[in-house]
């Protein structure tokens, strides 16, 4: 998908097979759609945003039939990269808000082959659900090489703000 944004050609991502199959179902906007937002992906992951060193890039999600916009915030630690020995960091926010739980913020750190993150929602979750969640997120890691640990926030007080309130993008599920 990143090379696709990279070039341009988001269609070249899907494959012919399925945009063929798109087609045949009667969602050919779709296909023209995604193929629109093409350009508009490629200038958006290669500009920072305004004050900052955060880049976004709105990535298209289908759910319920429909294409939608979720947008990543990316932001590479200088600091981080310029010390002896090190890979270097890049941290992700994902800002969410859905028709069950309201408003998700998900906030990774990659530092390595480690992969920590947080999810932050308006209302806590159980322990249990969060035990849940965590095994879910172990088991995920478990078929790749990273490791990490998954946290949880129920105080929306804590989230990072990348934009103005009246700048966020996302998408309503």
């Amino acid at each position: 998908f990143i090379a696709a944004v990279k070039s341009g050609d988001l269609s070249s991502w899907l494959g012919d097979r399925q945009i063929d199959l798109l087609q045949r179902i009667g969602k050919g906007d779709l296909v023209s759609r995604l193929n629109g937002d093409g350009a508009t992906l490629t200038r958006a992951a290669a500009e920072p945003l305004s004050g900052g060193d955060w880049r976004a890039v709105p990535l298209p999600i289908y759910w319920q039939d429909e294409i939608h916009r979720v947008t990543l915030y990316t932001r590479q630690d200088q600091q981080e990269r310029d010390k002896e020995n090190s890979e270097g960091q890049t941290r992700f926010i994902f800002d969410l808000t859905l028709s069950q739980m309201g408003d998700v913020q998900l906030d990774g750190l990659l530092r390595g082959k480690r992969l920590d993150l947080v999810v932050r929602t308006q209302n806590p979750f159980s322990v249990s659900m969060q035990q849940a969640m965590r095994g879910a997120y172990s088991r995920a890691l478990e078929d790749t090489s990273l490791t990490g640990d998954l946290s949880f926030q129920g105080d929306p007080r804590q989230w990072v703000h990348v934009l103005k309130k009246e700048e966020t993008l996302g998408v309503n599920a």
